[in-house]
């Protein structure tokens, strides 16, 4: 009877070991999260990755959703990313900064900014065209702050409202990942709860059959197998089902040369703050640039790798058709990034309010 019991603890031993050897060796040291992450991620494989099955042969190994394969180097190679982009603003200088200044170069406003000062530096010499002209300058600069400021709400608007649709898909793609993970659960916890009541049961000796440890032991192996399974099962939901979405390209799309329309385009002033290298930059990177660089070094965002696979930017900027191949890990990767896009997008205000204090005399242009 003991020998009995204890060769069904090795072998519910073995059958747990099994599924924890398929495991990456590395898990104890990076955490369960990342390890789900990194192991269930629902990513796509490149183009050059696609390699045809010789006629006849099967795949040994059965394929999980696996992370994006094709990477460049660095990639997730960051635990914490720092900001990305820096304005160098200082409210309390007294000239404006680089990058301000090269806003002003870009708006057509240097010229304007000229014509104020020295008409300030006149020190009441100025003749009456000459504050006029002024005058007109001065109303010319307001618009024109006041248009950038526009249309950098322009393209946060576009940017939360693809966000909206984002979270309210994510949630329900959660609701039904947790339904699943809870109904797999259940049925665990039962199934190896009645079983083990059963297993018991056989061991109680009576009249006729005395011992049923033969019985007793099957039933307490494939009690003790089931919640192993179900945890295997639960662990590989993580990310719960794929699903298909047609074509519709969000604000991610220009950044990586893909096909847009006139409701994710950018207009030219934010268009080119994003296209253009700072002006204090050393690197001699363009913003945009910059983000994506950004993005595929962050550890945080595994499911995007490689700015060279057509496949993972098609995922993320919704570009193409996806089949079967959007889940909860794309829809985050998509939250960041858009998140990410806005923050970089609206700094262009610190940089705006600068010129706005050089208007009034604040700054020197």
């Amino acid at each position: 009877m003991k020998y009995l019991r204890s060769r069904e603890i090795v072998l519910i031993a073995i059958a747990v070991n099994s599924l924890i050897s398929q495991m990456p060796a590395h898990a104890d040291s990076i955490g369960s999260d990342y390890l789900v992450s990194q192991t269930f991620a629902q990513g796509l494989p490149t183009d050059d990755q696609v390699q045809p099955k010789a006629k006849g042969t099967r795949s040994k190994t059965p394929v999980v959703a696996a992370t994006p394969t094709s990477s460049e180097q660095g990639a997730n190679s960051m635990q914490l990313p720092p900001h990305i982009l820096s304005t160098g603003t200082d409210i309390h200088k007294p000239n404006l900064s680089p990058n301000a200044q090269q806003l002003a170069d870009e708006l057509g406003l240097t010229p304007l900014y000229a014509r104020l000062d020295r008409v300030r530096n006149a020190t009441g010499r100025a003749s009456a065209d000459e504050r006029l002209d002024a005058l007109e300058s001065r109303e010319v600069i307001s618009e024109k702050l006041r248009r950038a400021e526009m249309e950098v709400n322009f393209v946060l608007a576009e940017i939360y409202d693809e966000q909206s649709l984002y979270n309210e898909v994510l949630s329900s793609y959660t609701g039904e990942r947790d339904k699943i993970v809870a109904m797999t659960n259940a049925v665990s916890f039962g199934t190896n709860g009645i079983l083990w009541a059963v297993a018991e049961g056989l061991d109680i000796p009576t009249y006729r059959y005395p011992h049923l440890s033969v019985s007793s032991g099957v039933t307490g192996i494939v009690a003790g197998v089931i919640p192993s399974v179900a945890s295997a099962m639960t662990l590989k939901e993580v990310n719960g089902r794929k699903h298909s979405e047609p074509a519709d390209p969000n604000m991610l799309a220009k950044l990586f040369d893909r096909p847009i329309t006139a409701r994710n385009d950018y207009p030219d002033g934010v268009w080119t703050f994003l296209d253009t290298i700072p002006a204090d930059d050393p690197k001699g990177k363009k913003r945009k640039d910059q983000m994506i660089d950004r993005w595929i070094a962050d550890k945080n965002l595994p499911s995007f790798t490689d700015r060279g696979s057509s496949s993972q930017i098609d995922l993320i900027t919704n570009s193409e058709p996806q089949k079967k191949t959007v889940t909860i890990s794309v829809l985050s990767t998509r939250l960041s990034l858009l998140s990410q896009l806005a923050a970089e997008t609206f700094k262009m205000n610190r940089l705006l309010l600068e010129l706005e204090m050089a208007l009034d005399g604040s700054k020197h242009a």
